[in-house]
């Protein structure tokens, strides 16, 4: 099984790890080699958002339009 556990105050702590697909982007997943309970710079807790939210464009110049970019 890929959970990470680490015990805490004598509790054993299983973190949520989460698994996001976004088609040709493929998927991402927050569990291990990620997740590090020790560490304070990491675990990486969250998962990217959705592709669509970030409204990212591409602006393609070339030397046929220099002056007016194709968007993608």
């Amino acid at each position: 099984n890929n959970v990470t556990r680490h015990v805490r105050n004598k509790r054993t702590i299983v973190p949520p790890f989460k698994t996001a697909c976004y088609g040709k982007l493929g998927c991402f997943h927050n569990g291990p080699p990620f997740y590090n309970p020790i560490s304070n710079i990491l675990p990486l807790k969250l998962v990217p958002l959705p592709p669509v939210l970030y409204l990212t464009r591409y602006y393609f110049y070339s030397r046929r339009n220099r002056n007016e970019p194709l968007l993608f």
